[in-house]
């Protein structure tokens, strides 16, 4: 990009050979750089189904006429420095995950019916179920963290390169005491430092928030897709029952470690629990540790998909989740209430199945004899039925 190309002429040249000439170049390319993302929609006025971030150039008030210290060094609280503050404490876990026996996908008649049968999952596109806009709420998280990322390493540029005749001496301290606060942090909890080739870096993390700006956008779609299958820890969740199966629904239980082969088997296919909140992603290492020349979009896929805002905690969820980019094979579709739903079916044992529960409503007797007989029609005598003990109400 045009931006991209300006910046990091600027900033690989700009240490050794500070001119005006240059100041000037990086303004414009900075702007030039906030017009894309304009362009994208990325503001807090966009649609619904928009970023609703705001990517400021560290330079704005230069050329808006707006001199003030306090405005070239963000108002913004830094994003890491807020994850650590807000929920005191060591961000890194104390132990590792511990990983259930099972877990349960809550679903209909239908896709009980459909899932056992076949021995197969259907992995959804993301952007097309419920909880698109899950994607939406990490994406936005995203985009904000990484659009201050950007407006650091801009500022570190302007305190180090000495360009700008515009900065007193005083504003130069003061910026370089905050980044070495920010960068502290960083070492500490392993997560976003800064690289010693500032200059790619820089372009690359504007590469990574232009294609995230793209994720579940109707401006300019991602070539990103994300296709996943659901599970809860608890088979017999009434908050599941109502959202999922509803009355008539069944939780199919399904052992871990053959979803853990499942995984490993197929390429860009990941199983793992969902973290609620970027301060649970950045603990588990779901962010790049380095800023630096090679980053993509491909090192943020675990905190895009596999974040939920905490108030979903209660669910306690685990995601079969398979990455793939636009046009790929074994592609399907679906009829649903949306319309069709691209979908991927992921097979699986005749063995990873080994209970399924019957959840609340009427004729819960007669419908945990209907799943007896289509397990042993299959010769699914290990999997086991119960009815559900919840008292939802059809």
């Amino acid at each position: 990009m045009y931006c991209q190309s300006i910046l990091s002429l600027f900033l690989a040249g700009a240490a050794t050979h500070p001119s005006p000439v240059c100041g000037f170049m990086l303004l414009h390319a900075s702007e030039t750089w906030l017009a894309q993302h304009r362009a994208l929609g990325v503001s807090r006025e966009s649609r619904h189904d928009e970023p609703r971030c705001h990517l400021r150039s560290p330079y704005h008030a230069i050329e808006s006429g707006d001199m003030r210290e306090t405005e070239l060094i963000g108002l913004e609280r830094d994003w890491l420095l807020r994850e650590v503050d807000e929920e005191m404490g060591d961000i890194r876990p104390k132990e590792p995950l511990v990983r259930p026996e099972r877990v349960y996908h809550y679903t209909t008649a239908a896709g009980l019916h459909g899932i056992i049968s076949s021995s197969s999952f259907w992995a959804s596109d993301v952007e097309f179920l419920n909880d698109a806009q899950e994607l939406v709420y990490a994406r936005d998280r995203l985009l904000n963290a990484l659009a201050l990322e950007l407006n650091d390493a801009g500022l570190r540029v302007l305190a180090e390169s000495g360009q700008g005749s515009w900065h007193s001496e005083s504003w130069r301290q003061e910026v370089a005491l905050g980044l070495q606060e920010r960068d502290a942090v960083r070492d500490r909890v392993r997560t976003h430092r800064p690289s010693a080739d500032e200059a790619s870096a820089f372009s690359a993390l504007h590469v990574v928030v232009s294609d995230l700006g793209k994720v579940a956008s109707s401006v300019e779609p991602s070539t990103l897709r994300v296709y996943t299958t659901c599970f809860c820890e608890d088979g017999d969740l009434l908050s599941q029952w109502r959202a999922y199966g509803g009355a008539g629904g069944y939780a199919i239980g399904f052992r871990t470690d053959e979803l853990v082969h499942l995984s490993e088997s197929v390429d860009e296919c990941r199983f793992d629990k969902v973290s609620y909140g970027f301060r649970e992603a950045i603990g588990r290492g779901w962010l790049p540790e380095y800023i630096q020349a090679n980053l993509a979009l491909d090192d943020y896929l675990n905190a895009l998909t596999m974040v939920k805002h905490p108030a979903f905690r209660e669910e306690q969820e685990w995601r079969l989740m398979l990455a793939g980019r636009r046009g790929g094979t074994g592609l399907s579709f679906r009829v649903s209430p949306v319309g069709l739903v691209p979908y991927v079916s992921l097979p699986f044992s005749g063995n990873a199945i080994d209970k399924v529960i019957v959840g609340p409503g009427q004729y819960s007797a007669e419908r945990a004899k209907g799943v007896r007989r289509l397990l042993d029609s299959l010769k699914m005598f290990h999997v086991s039925v119960e009815v559900s003990l919840s008292p939802l109400r059809s």
